[in-house]
């Protein structure tokens, strides 16, 4: 039963409506009911956008803009997977520093030295400068005082070296020092 037939039948119950259709009071009601739809389809979009699961464009802005997480390009799909994962972190876990780098669409390896109490976080080659300046802001807020970030945005990575063909055991053999190592571009090795 929709809301027109609901709010028909409660005035045919009092008895003092005749609801065939054809009345004035019929016609009345189907006014009220074209205003009150334009308000029940607004009270429906905003509980759609207050969860993340439901949410459209405006709720989903609104819960990137209170993460300070950018959105642009990306599906509604993708943003929604994003805002989840971000919500998902609630401690400075290693799992969780990782967890809240996906949601922002960085793939890094952490890590964790506590002899030095730092962390080191790894982004893969091709991280956006922006995405870079994001991990450095957020992480800030997320890791404890007394541990330093260490951004490492070198290009060598087990990743880089088998994208090129090469086993570290290949790269050991050429005898070459960590600077040229951290030189490597895949030409000269």
């Amino acid at each position: 039963m929709d809301h027109r037939e609901y709010m028909g039948e409660l005035l045919r119950r009092t008895g003092l409506y005749r609801m065939d259709g054809t009345t004035q009071v019929d016609r009345e009601l189907d006014a009220y009911m074209a205003g009150l739809e334009i308000l029940y389809d607004a009270v429906d979009e905003r509980v759609k956008d207050a969860f993340l699961q439901t949410a459209g464009e405006q709720g989903l802005s609104y819960a990137e803009s209170a993460y300070a997480m950018n959105g642009d390009g990306l599906s509604l799909e993708e943003r929604r997977k994003r805002l989840l994962l971000r919500r998902a972190v609630r401690s400075e876990s290693r799992e969780d520093m990782l967890r809240l780098l996906e949601s922002q669409g960085i793939y890094a390896g952490i890590s964790e030295n506590f002899a030095e109490q730092s962390i080191c976080v790894m982004p893969r080659p091709g991280t956006a400068k922006d995405q870079i300046r994001w991990l450095r802001s957020v992480f800030s807020c997320f890791l404890p005082v007394h541990l330093e970030l260490v951004v490492d945005t070198r290009l060598l990575t087990w990743e880089a070296l088998e994208a090129f063909g090469y086993t570290w055991e290949q790269i050991d053999q050429k005898q070459k020092s960590w600077e040229d190592l951290d030189d490597f571009s895949g030409t000269t090795a």
